[in-house]
């Protein structure tokens, strides 16, 4: 007789689901022995590690030619949703995106990379400078799916430009350029004449 050892597996941990029939029965050699792989709520099944007939479905079987150890792997999907705000700028996550993305082919533990550019272009005299991503992440980094965190949002800080310049007569302050500043900031402006004008 031979001994079989069934196993479960998610790849955060935990097992998932259960098996069938228990984890160390003995079997006469050359028996073949159903086995079936329950997902628990939540989760569903992946496939099967081992000598298994078919390792892509949840009932499947094992012949007992000798000890056998085979794991049944679950996955726990998550729904992610990537954004930017303002809304409609570009990052990648998993491929370049400018809109909202919605990815319904994750699950826990799988590990992704978020990232973006900055400055980023908008209107004549707009621009977008990166701020943060809402889970603290630097602006390009990998994340850990997980059902305690679905979505992910780059956040910019929208720049007017501000363009001075001075004709004959005198100079200003700032000195003549063209100068992005952050929505809401106060600048303080000084023209000085030169001498014989006002």
């Amino acid at each position: 007789q031979y001994q079989l050892t069934i196993t479960t597996l998610t790849q955060a941990g935990g097992t998932g689901g259960s098996v069938t029939p228990a984890s160390g029965t003995y079997y006469n050699s050359g028996t073949v022995v159903n086995l079936s792989a329950t997902a628990a709520s939540t989760y569903k099944f992946w496939y099967w590690d081992g000598n298994v007939a078919n390792s892509d479905t949840p009932a499947t079987t094992v012949t007992m030619s000798a000890p056998q150890t085979v794991n049944a792997n679950f996955l726990q999907p998550v729904t992610v949703t990537y954004a930017t705000s303002p809304a409609g700028l570009t990052y990648t996550a998993g491929a370049p995106h400018n809109n909202t993305y919605v990815d319904t082919s994750v699950y826990t533990g799988w590990v992704e990379q978020v990232s973006t550019t900055s400055p980023q272009a908008g209107p004549s005299g707009v621009r977008y400078v990166f701020n943060n991503w809402s889970d603290g992440g630097a602006i390009s980094h990998y994340i850990v799916v997980s059902p305690s965190v679905t979505t992910y949002t780059a956040n910019f800080t929208t720049q007017y430009q501000l363009t001075t310049a001075a004709g004959t007569g005198g100079t200003v302050s700032p000195a003549p350029s063209t100068t992005y500043y952050d929505s809401g900031s106060v600048v303080n402006l000084t023209a000085t004449p030169s001498n014989g004008y006002v």
